[in-house]
């Protein structure tokens, strides 16, 4: 095959590859880590009835696929390059549509707003991968659909596709359904008008849904809600790939009516449009990529990984205005027995900057564990694991290994082992899991855990009623050489009724 001559027929290959590189520059450059913070969330469970359970819903086949690429997002560049082919190839198969549809490439530029809206989205964290890989799904499908030249079969196809797109993505089906009616409208308003019976399908495929009990409301099962974290809000900001593809596709409509034919138009039509494109995507920018986010989780992949000094440099090169910044960095001083060292040396805003307690958001609470197992609060760092690990579904590889550890510590072997067996149904957990069993087989731990036990007070299950000052001092008197437990409690009487500028 001559690759330079497919280029010449298939320009979209090209465009293809070229938006590849363009987006994984930028989701390296703008957050290298949000994609391995999306894994700590998420894992692929090796399992055939968590594989079940998932596919017995309309759209699990997606969330299925989503957490099997989630699970190789362990590794920061592997996120970003699996999600660059994703977003590229999206574009590409646009690029494909608009050309066949409308008989040109003049429609190139917007057809990238779609997917620059659905870049966006995968920086919040709340919202849900399957979302991509939906739309990845729809677009295939609407590709397929305008290859079809036959009326009866090109509606056949339409109405299997997106009862089929129901079972397996969920709410994008709708989107479908109303693309395939608004480009069918645009060819023909006598033939498009029957393409009603398409989003009316899916309307009442999402009602016996609702009647069998698998979803609690309409926006989960039939709008863009459907891809976001259901105790959350989702807000404005998930529909805009929806309504941004709507858009696209009205204005190509329009342009098949009325389409540009002298060069000076073609070239107008394209300046204005990149040049919309690009007002687009700086006004969005700094409103769905925050650089402390993006930090938060650089900070967190540090913490995760216990390395102090990177958490350390990383801080030394930001104004540390952040509490959650300065909650990381005070905690790799405490691993490093340096906090009452190092702690006049940095901008710090109260005992907030030692413990924020701002908020109970699952986020917030996997960092609070990290904190409390460093004071060797062991009571507190289960507490907030078990319950960041329940907010995010029970399938938090990072929350399941802090269970596990403070299990072990109480000596609850049997709650131990029941966290181990689902790490061990993991690709990437299941080694450090079967240690962990055999470990315990063997009646031997490692010596962090030992020592964390030695942190265990009488009264540690009523802990907290008298201060957590005092549960330090408890802590200390169980075990002297808790060095860390030391440092955060002269730090907190530092802090107490003092700002340090």
């Amino acid at each position: 095959m001559n690759f330079n001559s497919e280029l010449q027929k298939r320009p979209y290959i090209g465009i293809g590859c070229i938006s590849f590189i363009i987006f994984t520059l930028f989701l390296q450059l703008t957050g290298p880590y949000n994609f391995c913070y999306q894994e700590q969330w998420k894992t692929f469970i090796y399992s055939y009835s968590y594989i079940n359970n998932l596919l017995s819903l309309p759209g699990g086949s997606m969330e299925l696929a989503a957490n099997y690429l989630i699970q190789f997002f362990k590794y920061p560049i592997v996120g970003i390059l699996i999600t660059s082919a994703l977003l590229s190839t999206i574009f590409a198969l646009y690029s494909s549509i608009f050309r066949r549809w409308t008989g040109n490439y003049h429609l190139l530029p917007l057809t990238l707003l779609p997917v620059i809206s659905l870049a966006f989205l995968h920086f919040n964290i709340n919202y849900l991968y399957s979302g991509s890989l939906s739309f990845f799904l729809m677009t295939i499908g609407i590709a397929l659909q305008i290859r079809i030249s036959q009326p009866l079969k090109r509606f056949l196809y339409s109405w299997l596709s997106c009862i089929f797109l129901f079972v397996v993505a969920g709410p994008i089906s709708m989107l479908y359904a109303c693309i395939l009616f608004i480009m069918e409208c645009f060819t023909s308003i006598r033939k498009g008008i029957l393409y009603i019976i398409l989003p009316l399908s899916i309307v009442l495929l999402g009602q016996g849904c609702l009647w069998a009990g698998w979803y609690g409301n309409w926006k989960h099962i039939l709008l863009a809600d459907g891809y976001f974290t259901w105790r959350l809000q989702a807000g404005s900001a998930i529909y805009l790939p929806w309504g941004a593809t709507i858009i696209t596709f009205i204005l190509g409509g329009i342009y098949k009516k009325f389409p540009a034919s002298k060069k000076r138009a073609i070239y107008s039509l394209f300046i204005i449009q990149s040049l919309v494109i690009g007002t687009f995507f700086c006004m969005n920018l700094p409103q769905h990529i925050n650089k402390d986010n993006e930090v938060f989780k650089e900070l967190n992949y540090w913490a995760r990984h216990e390395h102090w000094d990177q958490i350390i440099e990383r801080c030394n090169q930001i104004p540390m205005t952040n509490l959650l910044h300065q909650n990381y960095l005070n905690l790799a001083f405490a691993e490093k027995e340096i906090l009452n060292e190092k702690i006049h040396n940095y901008p710090n805003m109260g005992i907030q900057s030692i413990l924020f307690t701002g908020g109970r958001t699952p986020y917030l609470s996997a960092m609070l564990s990290d904190i409390y197992y460093s004071m060797g609060h062991i009571a507190f760092s289960r507490r907030y694991a078990f319950e960041a690990n329940e907010s995010a579904g029970n399938y938090s590889p990072k929350l399941l290994k802090r269970l596990v550890q403070t299990s072990l510590i109480y000596g609850e072997n049997k709650l131990a082992l029941k966290y181990i067996g689902i790490l061990e149904k993991t690709l990437f957990y299941k080694k450090w899991a079967k240690k962990q069993r055999y470990m315990l087989e063997k009646g031997t731990e490692d010596s962090n855990l030992s020592n964390k036990r030695k942190c265990l007070f009488p009264d540690n299950r009523f802990s907290g009623s008298k201060g957590l000052d005092k549960d330090l001092e408890e802590i200390i008197k169980s075990n002297p050489n808790h060095q860390a437990t030391a440092q955060y409690l002269e730090a907190i009487r530092l802090f107490i009724g003092n700002i340090i500028p």
